[in-house]
């Protein structure tokens, strides 16, 4: 079965005519679609409006019992990705920065799907998954956009679900597309403009557990070399990233056999006020 093709046009003019392509693409396609133009968006920001995403992918799918495929307004759809009529997984969608599953690296990129174009399939888990998505929208705070809710619900989920990633050459983002190209995703530039006031997440490549083990590593490879000044400069730079009384007393003995005992009781002297202060 193929998906219902849902979106929704609201605020900006532009979104609305954008609309009105996307409506004329899936009639072109034969695809159903469910297309609208939200109510009640005066005076909302453009991720007020965003924050709606999740109550609508719930929505269309309570209401049309079927696999859902939610594309971004201002996309423009060629065809159809075969591998999502007739798919038995939960969701699909593509990865952060359309990226190739082979050369994605999740513990360096901050979210795990790009919301612009997302698949979810008529199954208990997907419904349950979409629950959880809209339940965290209703009580986020203000300063969130849709892949931060997204992102979200994906750590928070306690069911595996089944998951289809797409590959990204079946996107382009210049129209008409080519070759094997189904989606052009459309930029509209507001999330570059709200990147500074909505809430991001990190990624776990520079959280600050990671950062001091690496930085660890690098210092005991330079103590072993000989380089011990280097190795001082990287266990403090460790310390800094996550406070440690073992390590700040390993500092201690380092500093005291290279600079003597007053350079020793000077740091950890300063350590236990840096503690003090918190």
């Amino acid at each position: 079965m193929a998906p219902t093709i849902v979106s929704f046009g609201a605020g900006d003019p532009a979104y609305h005519t954008a609309a009105a392509r996307l409506r004329d693409d899936c009639r072109t396609l034969g695809l159903e679609h469910v297309v609208v133009e939200l109510p009640g968006v005066a005076g909302q920001s453009w991720l007020q409006i965003c924050r709606r995403k999740p109550a609508f992918y719930l929505e269309m799918q309570r209401k049309h019992r079927r696999p859902i495929l939610w594309l971004d307004v201002d996309s423009r759809l060629r065809r159809l990705p075969p591998a999502l009529d007739g798919a038995t997984c939960d969701v699909a969608g593509f990865l952060r920065g359309f990226r190739y599953l082979r050369d994605f690296d999740p513990v360096a990129m901050p979210r795990f799907f790009a919301p612009f174009a997302l698949f979810f399939n008529y199954t208990p888990r997907a419904a349950a998954f979409l629950e959880l998505l809209a339940s965290i929208a209703e009580e986020a705070p203000s300063d969130v956009s849709d892949d931060y809710l997204l992102q979200e619900a994906w750590l928070q989920h306690q069911q595996q679900l089944s998951v289809m990633v797409l590959p990204p050459d079946l996107v382009g983002h210049e129209w008409p597309l080519q070759g094997d190209q189904a989606i052009y995703v459309g930029i509209s530039g507001n999330v570059s403009r709200f990147k500074g006031q909505a809430k991001q997440h990190t990624a776990e490549l520079f959280d600050a557990a990671r950062r001091k083990a690496v930085l660890l590593k690098e210092a005991d490879t330079a103590l072993k070399s000989g380089h011990n000044d280097d190795a001082l400069v990287l266990f403090r730079h460790a310390l800094a990233a996550l406070r440690d009384d073992a390590l700040a007393e390993k500092i201690g003995r380092l500093l005291e056999r290279r600079h003597g005992a007053e350079a020793a009781e000077r740091f950890l002297r300063e350590y236990a006020d840096g503690l003090s202060k918190e």
